[in-house]
């Protein structure tokens, strides 16, 4: 009977808050419909393509601008097509940051780079070595005064170097702890459900 009456107060606080968080959403919500109208309006003008700003949400009117952004840069800068529509925004970013870096390295090797065939990290990096080593170098590798000019922030004192290792220890012996606390509710897990499995234990 309690177990019953127990349910019954969840299931009408679960209704509470169903109901309540409607009204809460009304009432932090605003009109952007103006808003939804300008971009719209200007991926019309931008790019030639009309949508339904009635239909759309801000977000996805916002994402839209952004890919056909990406596409038109890409097409006019690396002479590649892509469907706005099928590819995400984050793959066009990659594929163009991409087909820069590949560009760049092109310029300073007089060699092609395949873009599609290197990481933007792989490029990246390849970039960093070429720009930076000598031509007479080999192998390639970054000349020391690159890399002195780099600035490394450190804790200006001992102390506060010293408090800073002190937490950074702390928290491994944490970390530690409940890697080995975790390991023991595994450990434990298994063996209660063998123990179901084999009838050993019986739930009553």
């Amino acid at each position: 009977m309690k177990a019953v009456h127990r349910m019954s107060v969840g299931a009408i606080l679960w209704l509470a808050l169903a109901l309540a968080i409607p009204s809460t959403l009304a009432q932090n919500t605003f009109d952007d419909s103006a808003m939804r109208r300008d971009t719209a309006t200007r991926i019309r003008q931008t790019h030639g393509i009309s949508l339904n700003w009635q239909q759309k949400s801000l977000l996805e009117l916002m994402d839209s601008e952004a890919r056909l952004s990406a596409v038109k840069r890409i097409k006019e800068e690396h002479g590649v097509q892509f469907d706005w529509q099928k590819t995400p925004l984050l793959t066009l970013m990659d594929a163009e940051a991409r087909m820069n870096a590949a560009k760049r390295i092109s310029q300073a090797t007089k060699k092609p780079v395949d873009w599609k065939k290197y990481t933007l990290l792989q490029l990246m990096e390849t970039e960093a070595v070429e720009l930076h080593s000598l031509p007479s170098a080999t192998p390639k590798k970054i000349n020391l005064g690159p890399i002195s000019n780099i600035e490394i922030k450190i804790p200006p004192t001992i102390e506060e170097q010293s408090a800073i290792a002190t937490v950074l220890s702390d928290m491994d012996a944490e970390i530690t702890t409940l890697e080995q606390r975790r390991k023991k509710t595994r450990d434990i897990k298994q063996a209660m459900m063998q123990e179901l499995l084999t009838g050993k234990t019986r739930l009553l």
